[in-house]
């Protein structure tokens, strides 16, 4: 786990942060949520937002991020977002965002999550960005990051997991399965369910609502434990490194093949 989020907005040319436009935006966004700037200091604008009780720090840099950073991440999302490494390799500037101090209980680590969201939409609704890097690990072009943001503090099922953890279908001769990037920050761990003739969306589904379960409640679930509503349909996890992924720490399950 973390015990910060790090949003990195990607913009194509230099930026110049207006912090009051940001804050309109968000209080117009997300009512009833305390939406403020902190005093400046020695009559300088801090580059912080107050958001939903949190301190979020907006640092711009003049130059990219690394591709280092931003190479794998797109590699994962060019299935759904052909543009993505060409996108993501022609920006020439980007703003962190992030929380301003620790986050350790997973209440507190998913608030972080939806305040630096709320934040960074609102930043790229008045800075036009091309694109959004999430924890180093979950990249989206940006309008598909204005749009989720709006629902950062949204409760389920309309949480906006799918900008904190991507979900990767794959297939293996009979093997069908989904693994995930994003998910270790807020639980240690990713998932990885697969299961010989199962059925495709259902994995899908399933998987989902475990993400949910994590972001909400933490590292909770143990080696052993089983999930599931009744016999029929109940799957045991496992801690294992996983099977597809080298060094990666997942929840693994085998589920059901297709009726």
């Amino acid at each position: 786990m973390t015990d910060r989020h790090l949003a990195f907005a990607l913009f194509d040319r230099p930026v110049v942060l207006d912090l009051a436009a940001v804050v309109d935006v968000l209080r117009k966004r997300h009512p009833g949520i305390e939406i403020d700037l902190p005093e400046a200091a020695a009559g300088q604008a801090a580059p912080v937002i107050r958001c939903a009780g949190q301190n979020i720090l907006l640092m711009v840099m003049s130059m990219p991020v690394p591709r280092e950073s931003w190479d794998l991440p797109g590699r994962r999302t060019v299935a759904t977002w052909p543009a993505a490494l060409e996108v993501l390799g022609g920006h020439a500037a980007h703003v962190v965002i992030s929380t301003v101090g620790r986050v350790g209980t997973p209440a507190e680590r998913l608030q972080a999550a939806r305040t630096v969201t709320a934040v960074t939409g609102g930043l790229i609704a008045t800075i036009p960005a091309v694109a959004v890097l999430w924890n180093g690990l979950v990249a989206h072009p940006a309008e598909r990051w204005e749009l989720f943001a709006r629902e950062a503090f949204a409760e389920y099922p309309r949480i906006p997991f799918p900008l904190w953890v991507s979900i990767h279908p794959f297939r293996d001769g009979e093997i069908t399965g989904a693994i995930t990037f994003g998910l270790a920050p807020f639980g240690d761990r990713e998932i990885e369910f697969e299961g010989k003739g199962a059925d495709p969306n259902e994995i899908m589904i399933t998987v989902a609502r475990l993400i949910v379960y994590v972001l909400e409640h933490g590292a909770v679930l143990r080696d052993g434990d089983t999930l599931g509503a009744g016999e029929s349909d109940r799957i045991k996890i496992h801690h294992i490194v996983s099977r597809r992924v080298q060094g990666l720490p997942v929840l693994q399950a085998t589920v059901p093949g297709a009726a």
